[in-house]
């Protein structure tokens, strides 16, 4: 037996009583007991509706952490708002609603005035839809080390330069840079073997020191003893 008076925890009280002009299920039970002369006034059926209502259940579309609810505050602004009751709150954790246990919210609301009540619940399911009822937290995605580093120094990119003079007639020079670093290659492009290597570099000319002019005397430190005497150049 499901034998709920108005709704799940009660959310239909304030349209009913909207709906009937004063009174609900749970009121005519209270009444039967408690005052039976008010149980007795009551119509054998409810006549025409004396107002509009509607039980407004959020669905999300999203999930993440809540960081704010605009939703929550566009429904207590209507015109036709009258309760909220609220199954997600900032910091909590959002689901996806895919059944009747994963709606975000219960918004009630009742007014004299159909139009308002359609207007108004319009306004909320646009901005359901659109997915800013709920501001989500932006949470970073784990990154390893090499991918950290890999951001922080940028993708290697490879340059085609012109081939110099003493570079191999059949290769060409290639530069590689990355993070402010650079080098240069040389590809052999021999049908023979394909190679990759260094440009050919001549080894740096050695600077021979000068002679010194004969009649300089240097100091320098003995042998036997440590002492110190002085030496003519070219004697």
């Amino acid at each position: 037996m499901n034998c709920r008076p108005h709704g799940g925890d009660g959310n239909w009280l304030p349209m009913a009583r909207a709906l009937t002009g004063g009174y609900s299920q749970v009121d005519a039970l209270l009444d039967a007991f408690v005052e039976p002369q008010r149980f007795a006034a009551l119509p054998p059926c409810p006549g025409t509706w004396q107002a509009a209502a509607q039980e407004f259940l959020v669905v999300s579309t999203q999930e993440g952490k809540v960081a704010s609810a605009p939703g929550y505050e566009l429904a207590r602004s209507l015109r036709s708002f009258v309760s909220l009751e609220a199954f997600v709150s900032v910091g909590d954790q959002l689901a996806r609603t895919v059944d009747v246990f994963t709606q975000a919210a219960s918004i009630v609301l009742v007014h004299a005035d159909a139009a308002v009540v359609t207007e108004d619940a319009a306004a909320l399911r646009r901005l359901e839809q659109s997915g800013d009822f709920f501001t989500l937290a932006v949470e970073y995605p784990y990154q390893t080390r090499e991918s950290l580093l890999a951001s922080a120094v940028g993708t290697p990119t490879a340059t085609r330069v012109p081939l110099p003079a003493s570079a191999s007639a059949t290769g060409s020079v290639h530069s590689l840079s990355s993070g402010g670093h650079s080098a240069s290659f040389v590809i052999d492009t021999t049908p023979s073997s394909p190679t990759l290597r260094r440009p050919e570099r001549r080894p740096p000319r050695v600077a021979r020191p000068a002679l010194r002019p004969s009649g300089l005397s240097v100091p320098f430190v003995g042998t036997a003893g440590r002492l110190a005497r002085m030496a003519r150049v070219g004697a």
